[in-house]
């Protein structure tokens, strides 16, 4: 069986399905007025990727790009993470 897109790395197509859910599920809750802005924390050489999948009206409201990995983070640091972003 033949794969639709057959040089692309199954890796790279699973970031660019998330990247693409993530931003029309911000969008819809965007609409929502379930949020007014945004931070998001992402690998640095992810960053532009998903720059540009997100949608222009959420990128408006993107505040901040903290360029780390903070899965594991306690969500106290990862606030200190956003702040400390912002300041520089």
């Amino acid at each position: 069986m033949a794969s639709a897109e057959p040089d692309l790395d199954p890796l790279e197509w699973s970031r660019e399905e998330l990247y693409s859910k993530l931003s029309k599920e911000l969008m819809h809750r965007w609409q929502n007025k379930e949020f007014e802005e945004l931070a998001f924390t992402v690998p640095e050489e992810h960053e532009n990727e998903l720059k540009e999948t997100l949608h222009i009206e959420i990128l408006k409201r993107a505040k901040v790009f903290v360029p780390k990995i903070l899965v594991k983070e306690d969500p106290l640091d990862i606030v200190a993470h956003v702040q400390a972003a912002q300041m520089s």
